[in-house]
């Protein structure tokens, strides 16, 4: 099941299944990563949650909790690749021609998640609640991952605070983690294409640049994925393997957040 919102001249796609947003477009222009393999769900899987995840990985826009890292063992319970939210199905609730809500709840942690998606003049705007249902503190971790095709900002960088992230050439790949000040990002190339990132740095005092410009000759992108990803998030990107995060929620308590990306063509 999907839904897409939005006006002739932006507009989003959401996905019920890992509640992604699976696709941005601005003027019929598609800003964020697809892969070849997009929807090609069938076939056996692959052992171990991390290279499944990266069989069945779309691109996208998805919300990385309660871990946004690698898989663990947290108590005895195991969280897959990059958090169980992202692997459910959620649901999905048409609020008008330009905004959705999703809704999951989680098994691995006491915590419900609702996200309004709103795509408003110019950019789509992201409202995240969680909520713990539970009877005792929960402690998780919170990214946002939106992946883009890397190929609209060739040739130019990412600036994050006063500093600059240059994009890096086809055939080569990059990570980085880094704190921010300021929960803004500009992400800018040749193409006419500039995109903002705007977000709660209280909350996700940190930011993971993640560049794959067909640089990986293996498995998973077998040169195919041309992707630029800025992840806001809540903590480092070495947070210790037995914990789930930084951001604590007591009994029925609410933690809300906003994620907003403006798009801008032509010159800027």
């Amino acid at each position: 099941m999907s839904v897409r919102i939005g006006t002739d001249r932006l507009d989003a796609e959401i996905l019920a299944d890992g509640g992604c947003i699976s696709s941005i477009r601005a003027s019929g222009r598609e800003l964020l990563l697809r892969t070849p393999w997009a929807g090609l769900d069938d076939g056996p899987p692959m052992a171990g949650s991390a290279a499944e995840w990266h069989r069945r990985y779309r691109g996208g826009w998805h919300l990385l909790l309660p871990r946004p890292l690698g898989p663990a063992t947290v108590g005895t319970i195991a969280q897959p690749f990059h958090g169980e939210a992202a692997w459910r199905r959620w649901r999905l609730e048409p609020v008008s021609a330009t905004g959705c809500r999703a809704s999951v709840l989680l098994r691995t942690v006491p915590l419900s998640i609702d996200r309004a998606i709103e795509v408003r003049p110019g950019a789509v705007r992201v409202t995240t609640t969680v909520r713990n249902v539970g009877p005792a503190e929960v402690r998780f971790g919170w990214a946002e991952h939106p992946s883009f095709d890397a190929a609209i900002f060739d040739g130019g960088q990412v600036e994050l605070d006063d500093t600059k992230v240059a994009v890096v050439p086809l055939g080569t790949g990059a990570f980085e983690d880094r704190p921010v000040a300021t929960g803004h990002a500009r992400i800018l190339g040749s193409s006419g294409v500039c995109v903002e990132l705007d977000w709660d740095v209280g909350l996700l005092g940190r930011a993971y640049v993640w560049q794959e410009r067909r640089a990986t000759t293996g498995f998973p992108w077998y040169a195919a994925a041309d992707a630029l990803a800025v992840e806001p998030a809540s903590q480092r990107y070495d947070h210790p393997a037995d914990e789930l995060g930084t951001v604590t929620l007591a009994p029925a308590a609410v933690v809300t957040s906003t994620v907003t990306l403006t798009v801008h063509t032509g010159r800027y």
